[in-house]
């Protein structure tokens, strides 16, 4: 099928896709929300996350928003991950509602994987999902639907045999689906937003839709995120209710460069969603120090790089 570019800017690249790449598998992923492939990836061309993906297929069209030569920051595995560092990412559009517009969506997804394995001469083994990678559950509507059986489809397009069927016989209730893998998030592997609001909801009970939006509940649960550490860490009695105020600010401590743990994590959250291209690794190394500086001069503050009531007032508020 025809591919549609619409790619990013080269004056991003060092945010969407900073490294030149051959690639060596595909990696498939639900987009979890009804937008069609034109939107996501305008929407994806244009935000200051480094969350990318190649491409976004819906029931009409393919639409690439990356070069297939440099990466993508897509499956959750770190920035060197080899997902991240050797996938072609394909988005595949209106996952969340299911109906007529996704079966069309993945009938549309299978001839473009089937395209793809041609032109790189790959064979069904090179089609990985997001899950291989992160451990998250994605792409979910087709885990749902059972894995194998999406693999059959494109068995049959390039005249294979298929094979049994057995990955959806569990998964009629996927509600625990968190307590039954390995949580990969303490290990800091996020790099969205859907992924920040997935470990709050992890770590802190937070009850987040996993929409890929930061909004005022998202930015509620970072607060009740901090409050709670604060709370846990240094005995400070804050009530957790995700609300910035003088009793949070008076509360906070100082980090800096050499911590490790949770308020770093929730410090490199607060950062990357003000814009600030960081990985998000629980490490308070000399990277996040970099950053801290150039945040606390974006913000007129005294650039000592260490994260204090004021730098952290301006983090969070």
């Amino acid at each position: 099928m025809e591919i549609r570019q619409m790619l990013v800017d080269e004056s991003k690249y060092s945010l969407k896709c900073p490294y030149e790449m051959i690639p060596k598998f595909l990696i498939v992923h639900n987009t979890a929300n009804d937008a069609s492939a034109n939107n996501e990836i305008s929407y994806m061309r244009t935000n200051n996350s480094s969350t990318s993906f190649h491409i976004a297929v819906d029931d009409v069209e393919a639409v690439q928003g990356i070069p297939f030569n440099r990466n993508s920051f897509n499956a959750g595995d770190g920035r060197n991950g080899n997902g991240n560092r050797n996938g072609i990412a394909i988005e595949i559009c209106y996952s969340k509602s299911g109906g007529d517009r996704w079966e069309k969506a993945k009938t549309n997804a299978v001839e473009l994987i089937v395209q793809l394995l041609n032109q790189y001469g790959w064979g069904i083994e090179q089609v990985k999902k997001h899950q291989d990678f992160s451990g998250k559950y994605c792409p979910h509507r087709i885990l749902d639907e059972g894995w194998e059986g999406f693999l059959n489809r494109i068995r049959e397009k390039l005249g294979q045999a298929p094979v049994e069927d057995n990955s959806a016989e569990n998964t009629t209730d996927n509600s625990n689906t968190a307590e039954n893998t390995t949580d990969i998030y303490n290990d800091g592997l996020v790099n969205c937003i859907y992924d920040i609001q997935e470990w709050l909801n992890r770590h802190y009970n937070t009850r987040l839709a996993l929409d890929n939006i930061y909004g005022p509940k998202t930015k509620a649960a970072l607060i009740k995120g901090l409050q709670t550490e604060l709370n846990t860490q240094y005995n400070k009695g804050l009530s957790v209710d995700g609300i910035w105020g003088l009793k949070t600010k008076k509360a906070c401590i100082n980090v800096k460069q050499g911590a490790e743990g949770n308020i770093t994590m929730l410090i490199q959250m607060a950062l990357f969603i003000k814009g600030y291209n960081i990985d998000m690794d629980k490490k308070f190394g000399s990277k996040t120090a970099t950053i801290i500086g150039q945040f606390q001069n974006d913000n007129g503050l005294t650039a000592d790089k260490i994260v204090g009531k004021l730098t952290f007032e301006k983090l969070f508020k």
